[in-house]
C-alpha cells in the first residue's frame, strides 16, 4: 500500500479540463449528479429568496424586503453547510486512501469579495510554490470550504443587520449581499468541477467510502445548549 501511494496517479498526467470532459461509468455518475443536485437546490433556494428581497427593495417595499433579506440569510446555509461538509469529505477521503485529483489553483479574478479573492490569492500561490499534487488538492479543498464558511458568515451578518435596522449603511449590506452571493456561487462552480475530478479518478473499491462520507445533514447538528457544533477540519 505504501508503495502504491508514492506512484503518482493518472490523474497527474491528465488536465483537469479532460477529466470534466470525461464520461463518468454509471454508478459514477449517479454519485456526482446526486450530489450536485443536492448543492444546486440549496444555491437555487437562496437565489430566489435573495433575488425577490432585492425587487421588493427596488418596489420601495422596504419592510417585506427585510423579512425576505432575513430569509436568504438562513437559506444560505442550506447550501453552504452540506457544500463545505463534502469538501471536507474528499479531504478525508484522500488522506485515508491516498487518492486524489488534480485540481487548477482558485483564480482571484473570478471572485468579487475581499473575502473570496484573499482565499484564491492565497492558495493560487500555495499551489505555485509547492508542486506536489496531493498537497494541491487538500489546500484547494481547505481554501474553499474556509472561504464558503467565512463568506457564509458574512452573509448572515448583512442580512441580519439589514432584517434588524441596525446598519448605519444598509446600502453597503445590500451590496454586500449580491457581492458574497456572487462569490459562493464562484465556489460552489469550482467545487463541482473537483467532485467530478476525484470521482473520475476514484478506484471502485472506494466508492462504498466515499459515498458513505458524502452523506451530509442539509443543516449542522445541534448541541444540547441550542448551540451548532464546531465543523471539522480538512
Amino acid at each position: 500500500m505504501a508503495e502504491s501511494r508514492l506512484k503518482p496517479p493518472v490523474s497527474s498526467r491528465r488536465k483537469v479540463t479532460d477529466d470534466w470532459r470525461a464520461r463518468l461509468p454509471e454508478d459514477k455518475s449517479d454519485l456526482f449528479e446526486s450530489i450536485v443536485q443536492r448543492w444546486e437546490a440549496g444555491y437555487a433556494m437562496l437565489s430566489v429568496a435573495l433575488n425577490e428581497s432585492f425587487m421588493l427593495r427596488s418596489r420601495g417595499e422596504l419592510v417585506r424586503a427585510r423579512q425576505q433579506a432575513a430569509v436568504a440569510g438562513d437559506l444560505a446555509r442550506l447550501l453552504t453547510f452540506p457544500l463545505a461538509e463534502a469538501l471536507r469529505a474528499l479531504g478525508s477521503h484522500a488522506r485515508r486512501h491516498g487518492t486524489y485529483s488534480r485540481v487548477e489553483p482558485l483564480n482571484p479574478v473570478f471572485f468579487r469579495g475581499e473575502t473570496g479573492h484573499r482565499f484564491a490569492s492565497r492558495n493560487s500561490l500555495l499551489h505555485g510554490i509547492f508542486p506536489g499534487e496531493r498537497f494541491r488538492f487538500l489546500q484547494k479543498l481547505r481554501a474553499l470550504s474556509k472561504a464558503i464558511e467565512e463568506m457564509t458568515a458574512e452573509f448572515h451578518l448583512s442580512a441580519t443587520a439589514i432584517a434588524e435596522g441596525t446598519s448605519t449603511q444598509p446600502g453597503v449590506c445590500w451590496s454586500e449581499l449580491d457581492t458574497l452571493h456572487y462569490d459562493l456561487n464562484t465556489c460552489l462552480r469550482e467545487s463541482v468541477v473537483v467532485l467530478k475530478s476525484f470521482i473520475y479518478v476514484l478506484p471502485a473499491a472506494e466508492m462504498n467510502s466515499l459515498q458513505s462520507l458524502l452523506v451530509v445533514p442539509s443543516l449542522p447538528p445541534v448541541s444540547p445548549a441550542g448551540q451548532e457544533t464546531a465543523p471539522a477540519t480538512i
